[in-house]
């Protein structure tokens, strides 16, 4: 039956026949290609229907469709390699239902027309660094997001964008070999962070991790330290910047206070300590298992912990760490973005959490003033902080204290912070609090 379920080992016994081989060209030499689409050896002209292959009734990983991607799979080789075709289908399937993927009939999930790549964007600096699988090849090797080789700006007629696939993290899908950022595959990399004054991070000894903080980290659009006097807006975040929270680097911080800079990087750094030298990411996120959903917690419907799926958090917490425990840290933390939410409230500016986020001022006019200019901003803190004698040093902590908040609570992404380094997300959050309740960070 050609269901797109992989080879049987009845039908590769089979494969050297000269019959089959005749009648199906599965010979011993192409039974792992095409390696391209075109010609007449291709898998999909049998395997059109597969259930991640534009099926109708796609239920695992799905290609976008070929008119809107020429090119948008090498080769049905670039995944189902090494003749082991049951595990690849095994992990197409949990690939499919991370935010990597797209999946059909699956409970908070993308829907059937989300793809999770940049291809429908118009900024194509983003969609090439991250969301797609050649160009993303090319941002590892060159260290540069590759606009200058895309065409068009929109998914039709856009032949070289290529949704994210096995081969965006494998040089090497049949072995699992690992794809670095640097040539020369160096276990160091500094990242610059994008539209912030070139601000860099670096990452030491992260191993596999590193493919992880690459987009992670410098594909999440702005840092808090980016904010300047210059600063007229609150910067938007794309998503959590899980590998700048990592090592302490995510939010704004305040002059003269001390953070705490990472409480989880070192996870997967030190075999002894977490039986792993994958880096942090990869070894709480896919485990002994090797699990490509990334879901390192399992969660219901009302997004509550209901079980811990890692198997790296009791490498360290032996039973101190339960679903329960983990739980009760979240909604701690949620209740600690609430408070800020509620001294800004407190201030008359409303944080609503929709789309890229924004802040708006109510005036003691009574005219809503959205927080994106100088003159806004200006009305804000004469009226709520009319104390501050150089307002336009104190409007970047103003601004930072927003930002915190939109970093860590933010309707496009995960609220994991308080996981992946929770002193840290707290310290920042306590100090925003401090800050806009009367402009000084004083313990009041």
């Amino acid at each position: 039956m050609v269901d797109g379920l992989g080879v049987s080992p009845v039908v590769t016994a089979v494969i050297a026949d000269t019959a089959f081989a005749a009648a199906t060209a599965h010979t011993a030499q192409t039974l792992a290609i095409p390696t391209t689409e075109s010609g007449s050896l291709y898998c999909g002209q049998c395997h059109a229907a597969a259930p991640h292959y534009n099926g109708t009734n796609a239920q695992y990983y799905q290609f976008p469709a070929t008119t809107l991607f020429v090119d948008h799979a090498t080769s049905c080789g670039q995944c189902h390699a090494g003749g082991d075709f049951a595990a690849n289908r095994d992990i197409l399937a949990e690939y499919a239902e991370s935010r990597h993927g797209v999946t059909v009939n699956v409970p908070g999930k993308s829907n059937a027309t989300t793809i999770w790549r940049g291809g429908n964007t118009t900024n194509a600096s983003c969609a090439v660094s991250c969301h797609d699988s050649g160009q993303f090849q090319l941002f590892l090797t060159n260290r540069t997001a590759p606009t200058s080789s895309i065409i068009g700006t929109t998914t039709t007629g856009n032949a070289q964008r290529k949704t994210l696939s096995c081969d965006s993290c494998h040089s090497n899908v049949a072995t699992g070999a690992i794809r670095y950022y640097t040539t020369g595959d160096s276990d160091t990399v500094t990242i610059t962070i994008p539209n912030n004054n070139a601000l860099t991070v670096t990452f030491a000894d992260y191993n596999a991790s590193h493919l992880c903080v690459t987009c992670h980290s410098a594909g999440r659009g702005s840092w808090g330290k980016g904010i300047t006097t210059a600063t007229l807006s609150v910067p938007t975040p794309h998503y959590l910047p899980q590998g700048l929270t990592l090592v302490g680097e995510a939010g704004y911080e305040f002059t003269g206070r001390t953070y705490f800079e990472g409480l989880h990087q070192n996870i997967g750094r030190n075999e002894t300590l977490s039986g792993s030298t994958s880096g942090p990411c990869v070894t709480c996120h896919m485990g002994s298992n090797a699990d490509h959903t990334w879901e390192a917690v399992t969660k219901n419907s009302a997004g509550e912990i209901t079980a811990i799926a890692s198997d790296a958090c009791v490498k360290c917490h032996a039973n101190n760490m339960s679903a329960a425990t983990l739980e009760q840290r979240r909604v701690a933390f949620q209740d600690r973005l609430n408070d800020l939410v509620a001294a800004l409230a407190a201030k008359r500016v409303t944080y609503t959490n929709t789309g890229s986020g924004s802040f708006v001022y109510l005036d003691n006019l009574g005219a809503s003033l959205t927080l994106n200019n100088a003159a806004n901003f200006t009305a804000l803190m004469t009226e709520q902080y009319p104390l501050i004698v150089d307002q336009v040093a104190f409007r970047p902590n103003l601004i930072g204290a927003m930002y915190n908040l939109k970093v860590f609570m933010n309707a496009r992404q995960d609220r994991g912070a308080y996981v992946h380094n929770r002193y840290y997300a707290e310290g920042l959050i306590t100090d925003s609090i401090d800050l806009v309740n009367d402009g000084i960070i004083n313990g009041n």
